[in-house]
């Protein structure tokens, strides 16, 4: 439930996160304005056949309509559902995530 659980997650407690990257995940999009001060980079195969790629797209979607500063989706064209190694291997999530600013509104 990894995709799920860091919307789900995120979404119960967005002021304890800087950003997040959902991958192959979901979430209702009814939560999307919870996420309105999450950035979030996501990640899904158009290929999958466990998770429903629609259901990161109609996510991200969602949270770009409710006024999200940032919220992108990958897609990795022909990827099924295991594209962890694809994702976590690319430098430019990880400079993505050093450059994110933490919400004024953080309190530990």
């Amino acid at each position: 439930m990894g995709g799920f659980g860091t919307f789900k997650t995120a979404c119960e407690f967005p002021d304890r996160f800087t950003a997040i990257i959902p991958v192959a995940g979901g979430c209702e999009v009814e939560n999307a304005v919870k996420l309105k001060n999450v950035p979030t980079w996501a990640f899904h195969g158009d290929a999958d056949n466990v998770v429903r790629y629609e259901y990161s797209a109609d996510m991200i979607k969602a949270m770009q309509v409710a006024g999200c500063r940032e919220a992108k989706l990958t897609t990795l064209r022909g990827a099924g559902h295991g594209i962890m190694k694809n994702v976590y291997t690319k430098p430019e999530i990880y400079q993505w995530l050093l450059n994110t600013k933490p919400q004024k509104n953080y309190s530990p």
